[in-house]
């Protein structure tokens, strides 16, 4: 488990990040911090990828891959609602977004 999630319950963490003040969420506060949770959330996947069989490894290295380029474009990004999109789309667009789609269809039909 990467260095940001570990310690912290999940559920506990979103919380944390749920009852921050408005004031927190600012571009420059999620330029200063989210693009060290992005590379957490690429090594996780980058780590259950090298325990995945062959095909989920593949979906998973793509995600991570995704999650790595977004912790780039954190720092860079020109305004909060850009970042947003560019968080949303992970899941839905894309060579990622078929990813995401790949590993739920492999999940479910391999996984009982």
């Amino acid at each position: 488990m990467p260095a940001a999630f570990s310690g912290q319950p999940l559920q506990r963490r979103c919380n944390a990040i749920a009852t921050r003040p408005a004031h927190d969420l600012t571009l420059t506060a999620r330029q200063a911090h989210g693009g060290q949770f992005f590379q957490a959330a690429a090594a996780y996947f980058n780590g259950l990828a090298g325990e995945a069989p062959p095909q989920a490894a593949t979906e998973l290295k793509i995600i991570a891959a995704a999650y790595s380029s977004l912790a780039d474009g954190a720092v860079n990004a020109a305004s909060a609602s850009q970042l947003e999109q560019q968080m949303s789309s992970i899941t839905t667009q894309g060579k990622s977004g078929q990813a995401v789609l790949g590993l739920v269809t492999y999940l479910t039909t391999h996984c009982h």
